[in-house]
This record gives structure tokens, C-alpha cells and sequence, in this order.
């Protein structure tokens, strides 16, 4: 016995892509590792509160509620939904996948930062806080000016 289209519409973007079943789980690894690193970079600067692990945990799920407003798109898309314009079916909840990957990694090489300083001034670093990737939080990242002015 089939689901109602009504039901599988939302799954099927999930069902159907094994590269987006992959950058859930990814996601998910990223997820966990960030919350455990921010952890321990809060024990290891002496700063541990339960405040912010609750912000950080509120950050995370408003995360998930992007993935699931794609998911909604790409079921629109799934059932039949007729925009103005071309986007792929699936291809909505694979794009939101591969920005939370982007995101949780520029937050997971901040954390590497802060928990061990030295890493800020290798050239990989450099080049990631000069693109204004990353970025200490709270604190104004500066243009780069030109060499030479």
C-alpha cells in the first residue's frame, strides 16, 4: 500500500536523493561536533554556562526549521505546484543542505581558533578571516585595505 501523495510529497525529496540523505547525516555529525567543541572550548576559557548552551541548542534547531521550510518547497514542487520560474525538484532541501554544512564548519574552525589560538595566524586561517568567513564572535571583523595604501 502507497502513502497519499499528500504524505509522500515531503518525504519523497529525502527518499529519492541519496546525496541529500548524505548531507542530512553530515549535517548531523556537524551539528554534534560543534556543540561538543563549543563545550569544551567554554571549559577550556573558563566560561561554561548552561545559558548559552541553551542559545547554542536554539540556533541549531532554528537551523533544522530551514531544512524543513525547503522540504515544504520541494514538496510543493513534488506534487506539481506551478512558480514562474524552473527550480529542480529537490533541489531546494539540497541547497539549504549544503549551506548548513558551510556554516557548521566556518563555527566548528572558530571554535578551533578559540580553543587553540595559534591556528589564527596559519595561512588557512588568514584567508578564511580575510574572506570574512570566519570570525571571532562578538568582535568586528575589519575590512582588509589594500597593500600599499
Amino acid at each position: 500500500m502507497d502513502a497519499p501523495l499528500f504524505l509522500y510529497a515531503f518525504w519523497a525529496p529525502i527518499h529519492d536523493s541519496s546525496v541529500v540523505q548524505v548531507m542530512l547525516v553530515a549535517i548531523l555529525i556537524l551539528v554534534i561536533a560543534d556543540l561538543v567543541f563549543g563545550m569544551l572550548g567554554a571549559v577550556i576559557q573558563k566560561n561554561f554556562s548552561s545559558t548559552k548552551i541553551r542559545e547554542g541548542l536554539a540556533h541549531k534547531c532554528s537551523e533544522f526549521a530551514f531544512l524543513i521550510v525547503a522540504d515544504v518547497v520541494d514538496a510543493l514542487l513534488f506534487a506539481g505546484a506551478n512558480l514562474p520560474f524552473d527550480i529542480p525538484n529537490g533541489s531546494m532541501l539540497t541547497v539549504m543542505c549544503l549551506a548548513l554544512i558551510v556554516m557548521e564548519i566556518a563555527s566548528l574552525a572558530e571554535i578551533a581558533t578559540r580553543i587553540n589560538p595559534g591556528l589564527a595566524d596559519t595561512p588557512v586561517f588568514r584567508v578564511l578571516k580575510t574572506a570574512h568567513i570566519i570570525g571571532n564572535k562578538g568582535e568586528a571583523v575589519e575590512p582588509v585595505q589594500p597593500e600599499g595604501e
